[in-house]
């Protein structure tokens, strides 16, 4: 059992290896066809890379030898097959460790290279799939590793089952170290993709919104006839990757995406403006509505293929209240 372990664990990691170095974590996506999904959304996981589906791999063999309990009458209690046991479960404990750090490896140097690049489809893919999927596979693999050590026999005093427990409790103590850390950077990343977002949309709107005296009484003259042509590039720019990067996934990962870009997005925006001490005229005021709408209708836009109710769930977001701040008029 536990050769065969360990050469099944081994071949996984070995191909999960090689696929790390060649996963570019590009999803392909056809709006106009339900039947273009893949393994792992068949099966409920949602999208994923393909290196995650090979770490996610791992996980039944491990699984099953940590439950594994010998099925001959009275064979658990044998003193021939205990240490044999013990050394299952420790070796067994370990290849999880080594799977848990291995795959945090993966998903935390990937979500930091794709950000630091701003390749949002793969960094998307990394933090609202990988991410998501390798939390509640290691939850499982530690509870399965406490029930482990809680169902240790409690009848056995010898040396051999105390050092056995020490080395179980350490393990267990490492994991759950590995379960913070994944917990803190999850918050982490979504922060640094926020304030990166903010800062990107922040220098868009320096460089290309209009100065102060554009939306002056005396230049502003006639009905707006559409968003001016900055605000439809700096969406585009920004939340318009965004869309295009969520598609491949599930909707509340779309949600959380999305949110987070779009109130840093109108954050900066605002900002900007009062950094400026921009003053409208009516006519200006009328024009930034429509730049401020315009938003509305990119994340409506057919083109990315959001459903009706994701519609109404981005639109009723606190930061929608953003654009009906009444700016400054003269």
């Amino acid at each position: 059992m536990c050769l065969s372990l360990t050469h099944s664990v081994s071949s996984e990691l070995c191909r999960s290896l090689g696929s790390a170095l060649r996963d570019k974590c590009l999803k392909a996506v056809n709006h106009s066809s339900s039947s273009a999904t893949s393994s792992s959304e068949r099966d409920g996981r949602g999208m994923m890379s393909a290196t995650m589906e090979h770490l996610l791999l791992l996980c039944p063999p491990l699984l099953s030898s940590l439950s594994y309990r010998p099925s001959s009458s009275g064979a658990s209690g044998s003193p021939s097959l205990f240490p044999a046991r013990l050394t299952l479960q420790r070796r067994t404990v370990s290849l999880v460790l080594a799977t848990v750090q291995l795959s945090m490896v993966w998903v935390m140097s990937k979500a930091y290279q794709f950000l630091s690049s701003w390749r949002l489809n793969s960094f998307l893919l990394i933090t609202q799939g990988d991410l998501k999927v390798l939390r509640e596979s290691i939850d499982i693999m530690v509870q399965q590793t406490k029930s482990l050590l809680m169902s240790s026999d409690s009848n056995q005093h010898s040396s051999l089952h105390k050092h056995n427990q020490l080395l179980l409790r350490k393990q267990l103590e490492a994991l759950d170290r590995a379960v913070s850390e994944l917990q803190a950077f999850s918050s982490l990343v979504l922060k640094t993709f926020s304030s990166d977002c903010k800062r990107m949309s922040g220098e868009i709107f320096e460089q290309t919104m209009p100065s102060a005296g554009h939306w002056r009484p005396s230049l502003r003259t006639g009905p707006a006839s559409g968003p001016s042509q900055y605000a439809s590039s700096a969406a585009q720019t920004v939340i318009g990757q965004v869309l295009e990067g969520v598609a491949p996934l599930s909707d509340d990962a779309r949600i959380q995406a999305l949110s987070i870009t779009m109130t840093a997005f109108m954050e900066a925006w605002m900002e900007h403006i009062l950094k400026q001490r921009i003053k409208f005229s009516v006519q200006g005021a009328l024009q930034l509505k429509q730049d401020f709408d315009s938003i509305r209708e990119l994340i409506q836009s057919d083109k990315y293929g959001l459903s009706a109710e994701l519609h109404q769930r981005l639109l009723s977001l606190r930061y929608h209240m953003l654009p009906n701040t009444s700016p400054s008029m003269t």
